[in-house]
């Protein structure tokens, strides 16, 4: 019960069930290999390495040398109180914002906006599209000013996240520029693009005229992200007429694009460099 409780604890400061799960298993059982750690929690080792990655960035674990090798332990418990407290002390301050915000903009039922704008808020949300259910189809506007602001992330995040939305097994439509792979080969490692060859990306490439903007869109369901990558920000937006008539957007700019499977043409570029 009092395990229950604490995860729920962890849950209601904003870590997602994961993040929960495996900060806990650190306060109880102290520093772990990220090998054991997957073992502890029963979740792949990607899996795992990607969670710490981003309880890292929000100062709520850290990696420490243990007797010649490398382990994942919890910061002291007092430190995620004080995050926590100065949170809501700060989100305390925006609520006379807030309820003005509630008096002049009415969204309705079926409409609603969250917003995240840090870095560990743009990765929550991008693993929205990895928390998916297997099939699930994913549409994806990506604006070619936006794509060189993503790998301010690490190339190892990148990695991990292109290997969990295979797993996922999420369908993927995307809008993208001609020139976007391109300028993108030679500065990524033959593991960052090997990591996407498991992926079901479909990619229709659009000229640079056309995707030359500084966000990405992603619509799914009724769910609509909007990400700014060089402002650190994401806005959600739940609104079923919203998405649908980006999907039919969607479906009519796709049809001026050059289809290309995007494993394919990584695999192809692969080989050519053997």
């Amino acid at each position: 019960m009092v395990a229950i409780s604490s995860k729920n604890a962890l849950r209601g400061i904003g870590l997602s069930e994961k993040e929960a799960r495996i900060l806990l298993s650190l306060f109880e059982k102290g520093s772990m290999t990220v090998s054991d750690l997957a073992r502890v929690v029963s979740l792949p080792r990607t899996t795992v390495a990607f969670v710490l990655d981003e309880l890292k960035v929000r100062g709520y674990a850290e990696r420490v040398k243990v007797r010649g090798h490398f382990e994942w332990e919890a910061v002291e418990i007092s430190t995620i109180v004080d995050d926590a407290t100065a949170r809501f002390r700060s989100f305390e301050n925006e609520i006379p914002l807030l309820r003005e915000m509630v008096k002049t903009q009415d969204c309705g039922r079926n409409f609603s906006v969250r917003a995240y704008t840090t870095e560990t808020g743009m990765v929550k949300a991008y693993n929205l599209i990895i928390e998916l259910h297997r099939g699930d189809r994913v549409y994806y506007f990506e604006g070619r000013s936006s794509v060189e602001a993503k790998f301010r992330f690490s190339e190892e995040v990148h990695i991990r996240w292109q290997e969990a939305a295979s797993r996922s097994g999420v369908i993927m439509e995307s809008l993208d520029s001609e020139k976007m792979l391109d300028s993108l080969w030679k500065t990524k490692s033959e593991k960052f693009w090997r990591s996407h060859l498991d992926r079901k990306l479909i990619m229709y490439l659009l000229p640079d005229e056309i995707m030359n903007f500084a966000c990405d869109i992603c619509v799914f369901g009724k769910t609509v992200m909007l990400f700014t990558p060089a402002q650190d920000t994401a806005i959600i937006i739940e609104s079923r007429e919203l998405s649908e008539a980006l999907q039919k957007l969607f479906q009519g700019l796709k049809t001026l694009g050059r289809k290309t499977n995007f494993a394919d043409e990584i695999r192809k570029r692969l080989n050519a460099k053997k």
